[in-house]
């Protein structure tokens, strides 16, 4: 019972002011673009593992799901370790999740439960295609009672995007041909294409969550097409321009750019909008070294990380709930669950990972 609690809370925490999304490629460069818009800015940087042996933290009706970690990754997370927003994987794979209102996962089934947060983390972990992403669905659903209406946007190391979506139980993909535009924000992509060539005066029942979703779509779309005029573009610059150009007043707080070609990650904060990078070639991702964190909202300089503790992945969930009224009140055994749950992970050496 704790677990399913748990996981709620943890997921509830996704839903913000509207997100955006987009892949940008020029010649042989991929960058992937991705605002967090949200009430607050507090997160970590996760060093992540490979060679991990994890288990799903599912509630005791599901059937237990464990799997290995085949690539390292560099994840944002806001609710602990193990629980991230988005990342990339030495693959050279994306994902972001975005807040979706008509979401609807799938239904218990025959398939391994996973909570909506952790399958994030099991792409990024074993995914570095596209398809792999799609094809987990014959294994794996997001558990239905996750608590968290999402949506995600994937892009690969070869320049294929895909954005995953889960409607009336299935999951809905959108790659290839079907994918007109390589841009998600907060509406269903199909509503999204269909909204290209509309303005809000011509809809006046959209509320203003959906028009604000929809305008920065069709922004950024807008913005894709002009890159393509540029006579000497730079990938990276040009996706912050676009990022600011969407971002969200008060809300947007961090504002990423992965160049996936060359495995770096650029980001600014609300708090710290000097832009940092991190390159997944300074980090060892065997077990012959401690995992690593940042803390977002100490960063003055250059990205500082220090060794991970639970203590400090403690402290971060706890700085969250408690500034956000809808979690303040989660008991602290509610909380140390996630907390200790990267202890339960082990190297396949059977030395922890922490």
């Amino acid at each position: 019972m704790q677990e399913a609690n748990l996981l709620k809370q943890l997921v509830t925490t996704s839903k913000g002011f509207g997100c955006t999304t987009f892949a940008l490629q020029h010649e042989d460069k991929i960058v992937f673009g991705r605002n967090f818009d949200f009430m607050i800015d507090y997160g970590h940087i996760v060093v992540n593992k490979r060679n991990v042996l994890k288990a799903a933290l599912v509630p005791h009706s599901e059937k237990q799901f464990q799997w290995t970690s085949t690539f390292g990754s560099v994840t944002f997370n806001q609710v602990g370790r193990e629980f991230p927003y988005g990342g990339i994987n030495e693959a050279g794979l994306v994902i972001e999740q975005l807040w979706l209102d008509s979401t609807q996962y799938p239904s218990p089934d025959h398939r391994y439960g996973i909570s909506v947060l952790q399958w994030i983390q099991y792409q990024l972990d074993v995914a570095d295609h596209i398809d792999d992403v799609v094809e987990s669905d014959l294994l794996l659903r997001i558990i239905d009672d996750s608590g968290a209406n999402l949506h995600f946007f994937v892009t690969d190391k070869n320049g294929d995007s895909a954005c995953v979506e889960f409607i009336k139980g299935k999951m809905n993909v959108s790659k290839g041909k079907d994918l007109k535009v390589p841009v998600l924000t907060n509406s269903s992509y199909e509503e999204s294409l269909w909204s290209l060539s509309r303005t809000k005066q011509e809809d006046p029942s959209q509320s203003v969550f959906t028009s604000n979703s929809l305008d920065r779509f069709k922004q950024t779309t807008e913005l894709l097409l002009e890159f393509e005029r540029e006579s000497s573009p730079n990938l990276i610059d040009y996706s912050f321009l676009i990022l600011d150009t969407v971002k969200q007043a008060n809300f947007t707080q961090w504002s990423i750019v992965y160049d996936i070609s060359n495995l770096e990650v650029h980001f600014k904060t609300k708090g710290n909008l000097q832009k940092a990078v991190i390159r997944l070639e300074d980090f060892d991702f065997s077990s012959a070294s401690p995992c690593l964190v940042s803390d977002l909202q100490s960063r003055t300089g250059k990205v500082h990380f220090e060794t991970y503790s639970s203590a400090n992945n403690l402290a971060l969930i706890n700085r969250v709930f408690d500034s956000l009224a809808m979690l303040k009140d989660i008991p602290k055994e509610i909380r140390e669950i996630s907390a200790n749950y990267p202890e339960q992970t082990v190297f396949n050496d059977q030395e922890s990972c922490c």
